[in-house]
């Protein structure tokens, strides 16, 4: 089964330890002890979600991606996130895809497999493009 890394740890992303299919092989509050503690070495897909305490500016966002992505290439990244500058700007940092946070958990769960499977380009629907605008939802 795939093995997740769940960053941060959201109320979003509890229950994916409860997916059949789907291993849950870590969840952190911060990229530091992310990146320190090694499980990305032991990670297929890495779920980050957009607009928490954690990641609270675009600016945010996109540094914590890229210092991800700059350590450990190999592991996909997959945004869930509510607007589209967000995703548009995970996206441009180095993110294979995103999620609407407005999609069923079962269209979520799927984005994951379809992700660990070495998938790229995994969409959700994508509102219009700025400050503001909501993902659009299928």
């Amino acid at each position: 089964p795939p093995r997740s890394t769940l960053f941060p740890y959201t109320t979003l992303f509890r229950s994916m330890g409860n997916v059949e299919g789907i291993e849950p092989v870590g969840a952190f509050r911060d990229v530091s002890g992310l990146l320190e503690s090694g499980v990305l070495d032991r990670t297929d897909v890495l779920m980050a979600e957009g607009e928490t305490w954690a990641t609270s500016t675009l600016e945010d966002t996109v540094v914590q991606i890229e210092a991800l992505r700059a350590r450990h290439p190999e592991v996909p990244v997959l945004m869930f996130a509510r607007f589209a500058d967000v995703a548009g700007a995970a996206m441009s940092a180095g993110a294979v895809g995103y999620v609407s946070k407005a999609e069923s958990f079962d269209v979520m769960v799927d984005a994951v497999r379809r992700v660990a499977a070495g998938e790229q380009n995994v969409f959700g629907p994508l509102g219009p493009q700025g400050n503001g605008d909501t993902l659009a939802r299928e």
